[in-house]
């Protein structure tokens, strides 16, 4: 939140300290409260987000823009299909994880993700 200092000093002049103290006062309250009742509903587990439970080098089509930066890293491994990056077939190959890394951190919007099982 912003506290905009004009517009409270504004308040204060008319309302008083005592009754701004006040509700300063409860509204820390009220946010301790909040956030509390939010924590004993809200787990974990029941905010979205995808785990890798699964070995392999996975993309996040939704979150790719198509940059081809990936295929242009990474030719043997990447392409770009429908303007946005997919896997080619690697099958069994092996491929240079160091290699693999550089394109991952080169991602703007770390849609490329690899998991070793």
């Amino acid at each position: 939140a912003v506290i905009k200092v004009p517009m409270l000093l504004n308040e204060a002049k008319f309302l008083g300290l005592k009754f701004m103290a006040i509700r300063w006062v409860l509204t820390v309250i009220a946010i301790i409260i909040f956030s509390w009742i939010s924590a004993k509903i809200i787990k974990d587990e029941d905010l979205p987000g995808e785990v890798l439970t699964h070995p392999g080098l996975h993309i996040n089509r939704e979150a790719c823009m198509g940059c081809t930066l990936c295929a242009k890293n990474y030719p043997a491994l990447f392409e770009i299909k429908g303007k946005k990056a997919d896997i080619k077939a690697y099958g069994q190959k092996s491929f240079d994880l160091e290699h693999l890394q550089s394109t991952i951190e080169a991602c703007p919007v770390h849609a490329i993700e690899y998991f070793e099982g």
